[in-house]
This record gives C-alpha cells, sequence and structure tokens, in this order.
C-alpha cells in the first residue's frame, strides 16, 4: 500500500502507450524526463524544509537552463 502512487503512475503510463496512435515515435527519454519533473515537484510540495528547498533549487536550475 506504500507504492500505490508509483503503481498508479506506471499503469497510466502503461494506458497511454496503448492508446497511442504513433508507437514507432515512442521515445523513453520524454518519459523519463516527465516522472522525473513529477518527483521533483513531490520533493517540493511533500518534503521536509531542507528537501524541499534543494527541489527548488534543481527546478531553479532548470529553468534558467531552458
Amino acid at each position: 500500500m506504500r507504492f500505490i502512487g508509483i503503481l498508479g503512475l506506471v499503469v497510466l503510463l502503461g494506458i497511454g502507450f496503448l492508446i497511442s496512435t504513433n508507437r514507432k515515435k515512442f521515445r523513453p527519454r520524454i518519459i523519463f524526463w516527465g516522472v522525473g519533473l513529477q518527483f521533483l515537484m513531490v520533493v517540493i510540495i511533500l518534503g521536509t524544509r531542507n528537501l524541499s528547498w534543494a527541489g527548488m533549487s534543481v527546478f531553479l536550475y532548470l529553468l534558467l537552463l531552458y
């Protein structure tokens, strides 16, 4: 029951892949970026004070890099 959110994320990714009309252009890098950004937001929102600040710093760096 502890990792039900991760299971739900994997199920949603699988459903998205199955109903995709163009499976040959599947790029795993985009999926990993999306999942990574979701985990970064979880760290910012649910993390402790120091961990949240570290997550916000990483997010700010990614914004500046973009």
